[in-house]
């Protein structure tokens, strides 16, 4: 754990700042923290969208094979 000089932004002030940081980097403000959190649960909202698209797409083909099987004469439901 170490105490370092860092220039960026802090409450919409720029500068050079003192700033806490460990063997991974800089330790992440509260802001920064809630901020990744953000991001995260966003794309993890993002690959359930996508996930619940693919899907449907595979419940549409599933369906759309089904329809056919029944249009040339085959129950696709007692299939050997």
């Amino acid at each position: 754990l170490g105490l370092g000089l860092w220039q960026g932004c802090y409450q919409q002030t720029e500068g050079l700042w003192l700033r806490w940081y460990d063997a991974e980097g800089w330790i992440p403000t509260l802001a920064e923290r809630v901020q990744q959190e953000q991001q995260r649960v966003e794309e993890a909202t993002i690959r359930v969208q996508q996930e619940q698209q693919r899907a449907e797409e595979e419940r549409q083909k599933a369906e759309r094979l089904a329809n056919y099987l029944r249009s040339q004469g085959i129950d696709p439901d007692n299939l050997p």
